[in-house]
């Protein structure tokens, strides 16, 4: 199954004429009923178990200042931590460019909501993204869907309603792979995810309804070096 990318000019068009098919609109609203937090009006979104101080959030902010359309960056702290998600295992393992700087094991956590963890240094893995956020300038907001999506049950159920957002309501800026066989991860789990979860909701919602807008991000995804310092606290002392 090949899934779908938007340039994003093209996907900025796209949003503009599905707004204004009103039965399209109205289809999706109806399986959505409820709209998670923040997204009243159309937006940029990047969607993270934890919002990461890196270039992505600088891509979106960028692309939200290029086409005038607000960026939202939901989150989703109570998600389980799975090593192979790439961008899991980044809150954990940060990368700043050709160093990797490990501050929380991810064997000891494997399997635990990301807002239980704790850092070697004892620290609330949370706290300290927003600390790097804040010592990298990023003052994005972030909005907690974590009760919205818990609301349907399991990500069996609850990532056709995620994905149908991104048909009429706003741009996810985001990366699966070209298909459902590779993504921004690898392993088992994370093949798994994309052949049991994501290719059965991507399938149903291009079936009702239309592609949901994707679009890749601009950059390799890094944390920003601002942020060194305060991962140093926290790595395992030897």
């Amino acid at each position: 199954m090949e899934i779908v990318y938007f340039e994003l000019d093209d996907a900025v068009r796209a949003l503009e004429r599905r707004q204004m098919n009103h039965r399209l609109v109205e289809a999706v609203n109806r399986y959505v009923v409820q709209l998670p937090p923040g997204l009243e009006d159309v937006c940029v979104v990047y969607a993270q178990a934890l919002l990461p101080a890196t270039t992505r959030v600088q891509d979106v902010l960028f692309m939200s200042q290029y086409t005038g359309i607000p960026a939202l960056f939901p989150t989703y702290p109570d998600d389980k931590f799975v090593r192979e998600n790439g961008d899991k295992l980044m809150l954990l393992k940060p990368h700043l460019q050709d160093k990797r700087i490990e501050i929380a094991d991810p064997n000891a956590w494997y399997g635990n909501p990301i807002s239980r963890i704790k850092t070697y240094a004892d620290a609330s893995l949370r706290a300290v993204h927003q600390e790097a956020r804040r010592v990298a300038g990023i003052t994005a907001s972030t909005k907690d869907w974590s009760g919205w999506l818990q609301n349907w049950g399991g990500a069996r159920r609850y990532y056709f309603a995620f994905l149908a957002l991104f048909v009429t309501r706003a741009i996810l800026v985001e990366n699966y792979g070209q298909n459902t066989r590779s993504g921004r991860g690898d392993g088992h789990e994370w093949k798994q995810f994309l052949g049991d979860i994501f290719a059965p909701a991507y399938e149903s919602v291009c079936r009702d309804f239309e592609p949901p807008l994707f679009v890749r991000p601009l950059s390799p995804n890094q944390y920003l070096p601002e942020t060194e310092a305060v991962f140093r606290l926290h790595e395992r002392q030897q």
